[in-house]
């Protein structure tokens, strides 16, 4: 039975038509021609742009898809503090402010200044906030930074001394794109220090990547030498992207390395394969992984559904 409201009228609501709706909007990207502008912003808007209750995920549309006569009036409500937490009732609100902690509350308001601060750049720049150190290691490290604040002060260690000048999302902001690097090098750093160490040629997989991250803005690129300046016995690193979301598909190619990794004669390639896993395992392009990473395969949700600590 499809969802109605208590009028009797089908809900038309995006939480259960999210999934199919992006199908249908890489098949409108692919078909731009067959598309008229005001459809696809009609379609963007009813994804970005519609309120969606932090309870029952109800959005504006369930409410209001029948005529003028049959809609059902929606009094919106959020936290006025931070912004966030939109519920369609009074109801919903009481029971979503239960558990909204001051904690929670400044994570959203720091997050929206975050996101702020990076899009201000972009539109002044025209280009992604991004600060990634650039003196490669003489030695690897003896172990690898426990937090954000000790890598800081390792590696970017005037940058750091400034800190106190610069505004507080300066940080947080430049190394974003640098957690999914971070991540790869503490792995590494637990699982097997003194092999990753030692490796001449070292091959990664990026298994999932998101073209809403790991594609984004220059970080398939530059970011990814950190690894070789942290590990500086690596002469070749071979990063390879697989996953059916990129939409990209061409073979291992040779990226330009910074000045020193050049004099070092150090070479860093990318390949990228829009495909699954498995099939990318049984293609003749495979290459045997030293390291791989899954990133968003919704393990991190399922534990928290779980109700267990990640």
């Amino acid at each position: 039975m499809p969802d109605v409201d208590p009028n009797g009228n089908r809900k038309l609501g995006i939480g259960n038509k999210f999934s199919r709706f992006k199908e249908h909007s890489s098949l409108m990207n692919n078909q731009p021609n067959k598309v008229s502008e005001d459809s696809w912003l009609m379609a963007r808007n009813l994804v970005h742009r519609s309120p969606c209750c932090a309870v029952c995920k109800a959005s504006d549309f369930n409410f209001n898809a029948g005529s003028p006569t049959t809609r059902i009036e929606t009094k919106w409500k959020c936290c006025p503090r931070c912004m966030y937490g939109w519920c369609c009732c009074e109801e919903h609100f009481e029971e979503y402010m239960a558990d909204h902690t001051k904690t929670i509350c400044d994570n959203y308001i720091q997050a929206t200044k975050m996101d702020l601060f990076r899009r201000n750049h972009v539109k002044k720049e025209g280009d992604y906030f991004m600060l990634m150190p650039e003196q490669p290691l003489s030695s690897p490290m003896k172990s690898f930074p426990r937090d954000w604040e000790e890598y800081l002060r390792r590696r970017l260690p005037m940058e750091y001394g400034m800190r106190m000048h610069l505004p507080d999302e300066f940080f947080p902001c430049s190394t974003f794109l640098l957690s999914q690097v971070n991540t790869i090098l503490f792995g590494m750093y637990t699982h097997d220090r003194d092999y990753f160490i030692s490796l001449e040629e070292l091959t990664i997989h990026v298994l999932g990547p998101s073209t809403s991250f790991e594609y984004q803005g220059g970080s398939p690129t530059c970011i990814w030498e950190e690894i070789m300046h942290c590990l500086p016995a690596v002469k070749k690193l071979n990063v390879v992207f697989v996953g059916p979301e990129g939409k990209i598909e061409f073979g291992s190619r040779e990226i330009a390395c910074c000045p020193d990794c050049n004099a070092k004669g150090r070479i860093r390639c990318q390949a990228f394969h829009s495909m699954s896993y498995h099939a990318y395992y049984s293609s003749v392009q495979f290459i045997k992984p030293d390291f791989v990473a899954a990133y968003n395969t919704g393990m991190f949700k399922s534990i928290q559904r779980a109700g267990k600590r990640p």
